[in-house]
């Protein structure tokens, strides 16, 4: 069997129209995890698996196909890699 490990739970961000958020914090404490997981850059089952919701201005952002999402990355929600490469 593999091992399993949480790397963040109970994330909750609520942002208004225009708000930009940085997230910071020390190594290890889920903040890249947290950020690939909204922008859906994780492995796919079973390496990681999302539970949850995921809404961009009310549109549920979980479940959608990789067509769809990529239609919302980049434009709407971006995630900038630490050392990019």
């Amino acid at each position: 069997g593999g091992v399993e490990s949480m790397a963040s739970a109970g994330v909750t961000y609520d942002l208004s129209p225009g708000e930009i958020l940085a997230v910071v914090g020390e190594s290890g404490s889920g903040k890249s995890v947290s950020a690939l997981a909204l922008t859906r850059l994780l492995p796919p089952e079973p390496a990681c698996m999302i539970t949850g919701s995921v809404q961009l201005q009310g549109r549920e952002l979980v479940g959608l196909s990789e067509t769809e999402l990529t239609k919302v990355r980049g434009k709407q929600i971006a995630y900038i890699f630490q050392e990019p490469g």
